[in-house]
């Protein structure tokens, strides 16, 4: 198929636009950000050593407020209880006029981590209840193992209040 050197001339005309087209769309993107620009506080870019301090700072927060754990209807009321370790078993006495629901018990627990744990539905006035180590478990299903951990320390809450103390 052979051209006229009209259709030829045309052509060239129609490039000739075509190139004036692109070089006009260059121009005005080279001048025009693709997305504008919006000024940015000084405070604001805080960085990665700014994220940290922040995390830290919500993790401090979160442990002495109780990390939300506490749903107690009254968590200031200190319970009146008796608790001993004997070989591979906790005691536990309710020594308080009242009982004792939906009752958590947790043994080595820290600031952040909890530890194992252990419930108890109802703790009647005036009644002990003996829990072997071995059915404290910590939230991955981990069994609390007494050949190679030591209890430490029991913290105690249930609806009405809360008790925690150390083993010697």
């Amino acid at each position: 198929m052979t051209l006229s050197d009209q259709d030829k001339q045309r052509i060239l005309e129609e490039e000739k636009e075509r190139l004036k087209v692109r070089q006009q769309l260059q121009s005005e993107q080279s001048t025009k950000p693709l997305i504008p620009k919006k000024k940015i506080p000084k405070w604001l870019p805080i960085g990665c050593g700014g994220l940290f301090v922040l995390v830290i700072i919500i993790i401090i927060i979160a442990a002495i407020s109780g990390g939300g754990n506490n749903s107690s209807n009254n968590p200031s009321t200190t319970l009146n209880a008796q608790v001993r370790y004997v070989g591979g078993l906790i005691y536990i006495g309710n020594n308080d006029d009242f009982s004792w629901t939906d009752v958590k018990c947790e043994l080595n627990s820290g600031l952040i981590s909890s530890g194992y744990t252990y419930s108890i539905n109802t703790l009647e006035a005036h009644s002990n209840q003996s829990i072997s180590l071995s059915q404290f478990t910590k939230s991955d299903g981990t069994r609390f193992d007494i050949l190679s951990t030591k209890p430490l320390n029991i913290y105690i809450h249930a609806n009405e209040g809360s008790f925690s103390g150390d083993f010697k």
